[in-house]
């Protein structure tokens, strides 16, 4: 397996689908460019075959990363058409619909997922060599001869999913931007301010917002408050689950070491406050006596 060549196929994928994937009418000439890339890849496999541990790698990280391009496309635009005209409170349903459908996906497949975020080894050989591959029931969108294994398909997934969440925040959070009455719009006509701390941070003040119930009434989801925050605070977080997933397996620190840290600041700006400070008199040329 050359890596050199790989990632030169990789960039040049990257560099056409670039200035025209965006646009609904290029839609076949994107897969297009995205099929043309997996055949090269499929054929340069097959005439050079793999050295020790590299077909688990390559199944486990350079297949997916082609292939989640795929996927991507074809949820895209799957998205932009089940989009009928009508009002932004319109749009905003079907949003919020997607991104319900999404965190689905992402909860079905839990265990896989958290095997794929936390970057876990140990079902590998079981996960991604071609020898032990048993055909799903759910069959991949885009198939070649012996190209598969029991999860490329879905890690590719995870990241198409991944970006196809995103797609779809950033087309809900533009419903709201002329709504003055909402979150959105009342922190999009802020001023605005910029996070300076760790991304993480901000993370954890979500999530503890979100599981405190504290926006809405409860109803908010944890996107909504991620994109609230992102806009008020001109930053991006990304997908904000892999990060909460990276605050959950925290083991030399606290799972809230911001919000202990916020807590403990808290408490001690209250305590030098209300300490207590005994009366001195004053002269009567207004100083104190020495």
């Amino acid at each position: 397996m050359d890596r050199v060549y790989i990632g030169k196929l990789y960039a040049s994928m990257e560099s056409e689908l670039a200035g025209i994937y965006e646009l609904p009418e290029q839609f076949s000439n994107s897969l297009g460019i995205v099929s043309s890339a997996m055949h090269q890849l499929h054929r340069h496999i097959s005439s050079s075959g793999f050295f020790g541990t590299e077909e688990i790698e390559f199944f486990k990280e350079i297949k997916p990363k082609f292939y989640h391009w795929y996927i991507f496309l074809v949820e895209r635009h799957n998205v932009i058409k089940g989009l009928s005209m009508g009002t932004e409170h319109m749009a905003r349903d079907y949003y919020l619909q997607e991104l319900s459908f999404i965190k689905r996906f992402f909860d079905q497949n839990a265990f896989v997922y958290q095997y794929f975020l936390a970057q876990e080894i140990s079902k590998d050989e079981e996960y991604f060599l071609r020898s032990n591959f048993e055909p799903a029931f759910e069959r991949p969108i885009f198939q070649l001869e012996n190209f598969s294994t029991n999860q490329d398909y879905l890690f590719a997934k995870f990241m198409a999913y991944e970006r196809l969440q995103e797609f779809v925040v950033t087309r809900l959070r533009a419903t709201y931007v002329s709504d003055a009455s909402t979150i959105f719009g009342e922190l999009s006509s802020a001023k605005k301010r910029t996070w300076t701390d760790g991304k993480i941070k901000l993370v954890e003040l979500a999530y503890g917002i979100y599981f405190m119930g504290s926006v809405d009434f409860g109803k908010a989801e944890i996107y909504d408050i991620i994109s609230a925050l992102e806009e008020s605070f001109n930053i991006h977080l990304g997908v904000a689950y892999r990060r909460f997933v990276e605050i959950s397996r925290r083991k030399s620190e606290s799972h809230t070491s911001y919000l202990d840290a916020m807590r403990a600041e808290i408490v001690r700006r209250i305590t030098e406050k209300d300490r207590y400070k005994p009366f001195v008199p004053k002269t009567r040329s207004g100083e104190s006596p020495g």
